[in-house]
């Protein structure tokens, strides 16, 4: 097992969109509960996991494009910025593909 997942102490998982539509978190909503986590968590023990980041479920597979009724393209970018300029781990979920992440240092081993 790698050093950082070994410091890991909360794993975070924010869903997007569900299936049928329903928006669980937008992108705003997504950064502003990473927010409130680091202020009581340190980053570096949070593992981040992002299911239907993209949207609707297994709905435009395999085109990975942010949804624009969480934020679009902008929204997701804005989001993005800070999240990754703090230290922690974020991993996104791409249908029929493996999960990738976000590499950072904090998330080599």
């Amino acid at each position: 097992m790698p050093d950082w997942m070994q410091r890991i102490t909360l794993v975070l998982n924010m869903h997007g969109m569900h299936w049928t539509g329903y928006i669980f978190n937008t992108y705003a909503d997504m950064l502003a509960i990473l927010q409130w986590v680091d202020r009581r968590i340190r980053g570096e023990r949070v593992l981040v996991y992002l299911p239907a980041w993209d949207g609707r479920y297994y709905w435009n597979y395999p085109e990975y494009r942010p949804d624009e009724r969480m934020g679009g393209v902008q929204g997701l970018k804005h989001s993005r910025r800070p999240a990754e300029a703090a230290p922690g781990c974020m991993k996104r979920v791409s249908p029929g593909m493996k999960y990738r992440t976000k590499t950072i240092p904090a998330c080599r081993s």
